[in-house]
């Protein structure tokens, strides 16, 4: 029950050795065995939580904030899927590096913490905040709807 479908709307954020099943079962009448003995072909809040702490050990930086950048889209456009999840758990989800982050200030003055090219929601804060917290936290430049 934990494997998931890897041709659905989720696929492009979750590492492909992750969550998925191996390419030797990714014939779809495999595929359809599969779906009939649990495959998940909806994302929820563990798959999320699964691929934001997954990006964390991904090696190619570029690969890294284009899975997240994927990740935060489908969260955004999905929030129904932390609906009624409890607050221990969607603190561990705010404890996870997965937001991407501009790296490089925006602007010669403006003081900018030197940090990782993902950061956790917790430590991240809108392009609009950047003058009053660059110093403290990390930008980003993501639209949460």
């Amino acid at each position: 029950n934990s494997l998931y479908e890897p041709t659905k709307d989720f696929a492009s954020f979750f590492d492909p050795r992750q969550l998925y099943p191996s390419q030797a079962y990714r014939d779809p009448a495999v595929l359809s065995q599969l779906r009939n003995l649990g495959l998940q072909q909806k994302m929820n809040f563990s798959g999320i939580l699964q691929s934001a702490m997954g990006l964390s050990h991904t090696t190619n930086a570029e690969m890294s904030v284009d899975r997240a950048q994927g990740l935060v889209e489908y969260v955004s456009s999905h929030l129904e899927l932390l609906d009624g999840i409890d607050n221990p758990s969607l603190e561990q989800l705010r404890e996870v590096p997965w937001i991407p982050t501009i790296v490089d200030p925006i602007h010669p003055i403006l003081p900018w913490m030197t940090g990782p090219i993902l950061a956790s929601p917790n430590a991240t804060r809108p392009i609009k905040d950047a003058w009053l917290i660059s110093f403290k936290k990390s930008i980003t430049n993501v639209k949460v709807h």
